[in-house]
């Protein structure tokens, strides 16, 4: 509860973006709606990004729950990542960084959705890709013929990195300019693309690649099941 000193709180403190101090009373999962984040337009997208900090540096890894539907904006966190050409990358190329170990959940793809309408950022980072997974849920974008924001991206903090178990199931997907997913940086291995759509996208709708210094690694135990793309490459209009 916000009406607790920080010598009460003790390891269970967490600090929301707006400034409030919580009491986390929680096993492995972590409502957002709990921390004050709110419909759409009410930019829910510090507060999302301080439960998904929480989970996975308090408790290793867990569930942060996203059951409405919420708007996000650019990353304020200050990660710099690495391209595998060696470009920075700097986090406010994205709303959202869903950093390892954590999963992203909304109740259903109808229910729960994250509008992203700046065409210029991602909706979703993922982070160094250690088993980070994103399920249940619509992405939504501002304008598929503008911009190149992807609803899912995957960044590293270095180069040549392995991108290791990303489970992405039940997405629903749309009007984005870039990809409607991008798993483009790094060795893919042993993802699981499960149940999604994507449509309206300015890219691809599904675009996974070995990017990297070293041509002869390969991405590996990756598995894509039933997955449709609909208007895709700018054909929407």
């Amino acid at each position: 509860t916000p009406s607790q000193s920080p010598a009460q709180l003790g390891d269970a403190l967490l600090n929301d973006g707006n400034g409030n101090q919580w009491a986390l009373v929680i096993n492995d999962k972590l409502y957002v709606e709990s921390l004050g984040a709110k419909n759409n337009p009410f930019d829910s997208t510090a507060i999302i990004q301080v439960a998904i900090n929480h989970m996975s540096s308090r408790f290793n890894g867990g569930v942060v729950a996203a059951t409405k539907s919420y708007l996000v904006s650019a990353s304020a966190e200050p990660d710099v990542f690495v391209t595998s050409d060696g470009t920075p990358f700097p986090a406010s190329n994205g709303c959202i960084l869903l950093r390892p170990k954590v999963t992203l959940e909304g109740l259903n793809r109808v229910s729960s959705t994250i509008n992203s309408p700046d065409v210029t950022k991602h909706a979703i980072l993922l982070v160094d890709g250690l088993d980070t997974a994103v399920q249940d849920l619509s992405l939504t974008g501002g304008d598929s013929l503008t911009g190149g924001g992807a609803g899912v991206f995957n960044v590293n903090s270095t180069t040549d990195q392995d991108v290791v178990r990303v489970s992405l199931r039940r997405l629903s997907i749309s009007t984005f300019g870039g990809y409607g997913i991008g798993l483009s940086d790094g060795y893919l291995l042993n993802a699981l693309v499960e149940d999604c759509e994507t449509s309206f996208t300015g890219s691809d709708g599904l675009d996974v690649k070995s990017r990297s210094s070293d041509a002869s690694e390969e991405d590996t135990g990756n598995t894509i099941t039933n997955f449709t793309a609909r208007a895709f490459g700018r054909l929407c209009c």
